[in-house]
């Protein structure tokens, strides 16, 4: 008795993945030079939600969503510090946070969130088969983010 199995479908979500973790940067950043503004935390988070979603939605792999959505959470907690020190100033931190300040903040992020999602979402033509588009352009700049 022969099985034959079709590993194209395998063999090319394989490949992708191995390329998406071992590519470089196109889009690189020197690592001097990471911005770390809410901005850029919140772009971050949004990216890292993309994936997370194509691992669920399309590529069935529910642990590396699981490792996406961590990634995220990390983010957001980030970019919310970011702000409160970008609207608050340095001692934001430090003390207990002003209520005008985190309401000021959450406004932003969620701007921020909003306007990224739908970039991203165009980049990809709102379908996550081509979220690997993402990876090209924010992978390595959020690495560089939480190093």
């Amino acid at each position: 008795m022969v099985i034959k199995a079709n590993c194209s479908n395998i063999g090319g979500l394989l490949l992708g993945l191995l390329f998406a973790l071992t590519c470089q940067p196109i889009y690189g950043e020197s690592v001097n030079n990471v911005d770390k503004s809410m901005e850029a935390y919140v772009t971050c988070a949004v990216y890292h939600r993309m994936m997370a979603g194509s691992f669920t939605r399309v590529r069935q792999m529910p642990e590396l969503a699981g490792l996406e959505s961590e990634k995220m959470n990390e983010h957001i907690r980030l970019a919310k510090v970011a702000g409160r020190v970008e609207f608050g100033g340095a001692e934001a931190v430090d003390t207990e946070i002003d209520t005008e300040i985190d309401t000021e903040v959450e406004a932003v992020f969620s701007e921020s969130w909003k306007y990224n999602l739908n970039q991203m979402e165009n980049k990809i033509n709102r379908n996550y088969e081509n979220v690997s588009r993402l990876t090209y352009i924010y992978k390595n700049r959020c690495r560089k983010l939480l190093e």
